[in-house]
Protein backbone atom coordinates (compact mmCIF):
# COMPACT_ATOMS: atom_id res chain seq x y z
CA UNK A 1 0.00 0.00 0.00
CA UNK A 2 3.34 2.40 -0.30
CA UNK A 3 2.32 5.22 -2.13
CA UNK A 4 4.93 7.95 -3.65
CA UNK A 5 3.87 11.00 -2.49
CA UNK A 6 2.14 12.36 0.73
CA UNK A 7 -1.58 14.47 -0.08
CA UNK A 8 -2.02 18.30 -0.04
CA UNK A 9 -4.41 18.82 1.94
CA UNK A 10 -6.61 21.74 0.46
CA UNK A 11 -9.81 22.15 2.44
CA UNK A 12 -10.93 20.09 5.72
CA UNK A 13 -14.71 21.50 6.49
CA UNK A 14 -17.45 20.29 9.31
CA UNK A 15 -20.84 19.97 8.15
CA UNK A 16 -23.61 18.47 8.68
CA UNK A 17 -24.28 16.26 5.68
CA UNK A 18 -22.71 16.02 1.83
CA UNK A 19 -24.64 15.37 -0.76
CA UNK A 20 -23.51 14.27 -4.48
CA UNK A 21 -25.96 15.04 -7.57
CA UNK A 22 -25.87 11.91 -9.50
CA UNK A 23 -25.80 14.01 -12.53
CA UNK A 24 -22.53 15.91 -11.97
CA UNK A 25 -20.99 14.33 -9.29
CA UNK A 26 -21.03 17.96 -7.82
CA UNK A 27 -20.94 17.97 -3.75
CA UNK A 28 -22.71 20.06 -1.78
CA UNK A 29 -22.15 20.49 1.87
CA UNK A 30 -25.29 21.84 3.95
CA UNK A 31 -25.01 23.01 7.14
CA UNK A 32 -20.89 24.01 7.58
CA UNK A 33 -19.91 24.76 10.76
CA UNK A 34 -16.65 25.11 13.30
CA UNK A 35 -19.02 25.28 16.73
CA UNK A 36 -21.42 22.83 18.43
CA UNK A 37 -23.51 24.51 21.06
CA UNK A 38 -24.90 22.22 24.01
CA UNK A 39 -27.15 22.39 27.07
CA UNK A 40 -25.43 20.39 28.86
CA UNK A 41 -22.18 17.85 28.67
CA UNK A 42 -21.11 15.17 28.06
CA UNK A 43 -22.99 15.21 24.87
CA UNK A 44 -22.88 13.77 21.77
CA UNK A 45 -23.48 14.92 17.76
CA UNK A 46 -23.70 13.84 14.22
CA UNK A 47 -21.27 15.25 11.05
CA UNK A 48 -19.80 15.05 8.06
CA UNK A 49 -15.71 15.40 7.16
CA UNK A 50 -15.39 16.86 4.07
CA UNK A 51 -11.79 16.78 3.22
CA UNK A 52 -10.39 17.95 -0.40
CA UNK A 53 -6.45 16.85 -1.31
CA UNK A 54 -4.41 17.23 -4.46
CA UNK A 55 -0.61 15.88 -5.40
CA UNK A 56 -1.81 12.28 -4.38
CA UNK A 57 -0.88 9.41 -6.96
CA UNK A 58 -1.28 5.77 -5.44
CA UNK A 59 -2.81 3.95 -2.60
CA UNK A 60 -3.98 5.44 0.61
CA UNK A 61 -6.06 4.88 3.35
CA UNK A 62 -7.15 7.80 5.67
CA UNK A 63 -8.21 8.22 8.89
CA UNK A 64 -9.37 10.95 11.39
CA UNK A 65 -8.49 11.07 15.14
CA UNK A 66 -10.30 13.35 17.21
CA UNK A 67 -8.26 14.94 19.96
CA UNK A 68 -9.81 17.10 23.33
CA UNK A 69 -7.03 19.69 23.16
CA UNK A 70 -8.06 20.65 26.33
CA UNK A 71 -6.80 17.67 28.02
CA UNK A 72 -4.40 16.63 25.29
CA UNK A 73 -6.59 13.29 24.70
CA UNK A 74 -7.44 11.39 21.47
CA UNK A 75 -11.91 10.99 21.82
CA UNK A 76 -12.18 9.01 18.56
CA UNK A 77 -9.75 7.41 16.02
CA UNK A 78 -12.13 6.32 13.04
CA UNK A 79 -10.66 2.70 11.27
CA UNK A 80 -9.20 3.35 8.15
CA UNK A 81 -10.97 4.08 4.92
CA UNK A 82 -11.09 0.99 2.27
CA UNK A 83 -7.75 1.53 0.21
CA UNK A 84 -8.31 4.74 -2.03
CA UNK A 85 -6.58 4.87 -5.43
CA UNK A 86 -5.22 8.31 -6.56
CA UNK A 87 -4.44 7.94 -10.82
CA UNK A 88 -3.94 11.51 -11.17
CA UNK A 89 -1.62 13.64 -8.99
CA UNK A 90 -2.97 16.52 -10.18
CA UNK A 91 -6.30 15.65 -9.79
CA UNK A 92 -8.88 16.99 -6.60
CA UNK A 93 -9.67 13.81 -4.52
CA UNK A 94 -12.63 14.49 -2.33
CA UNK A 95 -13.14 12.51 0.68
CA UNK A 96 -16.32 12.74 2.77
CA UNK A 97 -16.22 10.81 6.18
CA UNK A 98 -19.60 10.52 8.84
CA UNK A 99 -19.32 10.65 12.31
CA UNK A 100 -22.38 9.15 14.25
CA UNK A 101 -22.60 9.69 18.23
CA UNK A 102 -19.14 11.64 18.56
CA UNK A 103 -18.88 12.19 22.38
CA UNK A 104 -17.94 15.52 23.92
CA UNK A 105 -16.87 15.13 27.43
CA UNK A 106 -16.84 18.49 28.15
CA UNK A 107 -16.54 21.96 26.38
CA UNK A 108 -13.66 23.48 24.83
CA UNK A 109 -11.57 22.99 21.46
CA UNK A 110 -11.66 19.66 19.81
CA UNK A 111 -9.49 18.97 16.42
CA UNK A 112 -10.01 16.46 13.80
CA UNK A 113 -6.93 15.43 12.28
CA UNK A 114 -6.74 13.86 8.84
CA UNK A 115 -3.86 10.87 8.48
CA UNK A 116 -3.46 9.04 5.08
CA UNK A 117 -1.36 6.46 5.22
CA UNK A 118 -0.08 7.40 8.46
CA UNK A 119 1.39 10.72 8.10
CA UNK A 120 -0.62 13.39 9.36
CA UNK A 121 -2.13 15.61 6.28
CA UNK A 122 -3.69 18.98 8.33
CA UNK A 123 -6.48 19.56 10.36
CA UNK A 124 -9.74 21.20 11.63
CA UNK A 125 -11.40 22.47 14.88
CA UNK A 126 -14.54 22.21 16.33
CA UNK A 127 -15.50 24.85 19.86
CA UNK A 128 -17.95 22.63 21.95
CA UNK A 129 -20.18 25.60 23.85
CA UNK A 130 -22.49 25.30 27.05
CA UNK A 131 -25.35 27.75 26.28
CA UNK A 132 -27.52 28.50 28.97
CA UNK A 133 -30.91 28.58 28.65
Amino acid sequence: MASASVPTLLAMLLCDSVIQDAATTKKSLIGIFAQANAFGFPTAVNLSVFARLTDAEGKYRFRIDVVNLNENKTILSLPPTNELEAKDQLAFVDLVLQIQGLPIPSPGKYEFQLWGNDVYLGRTTLNAVLIRN
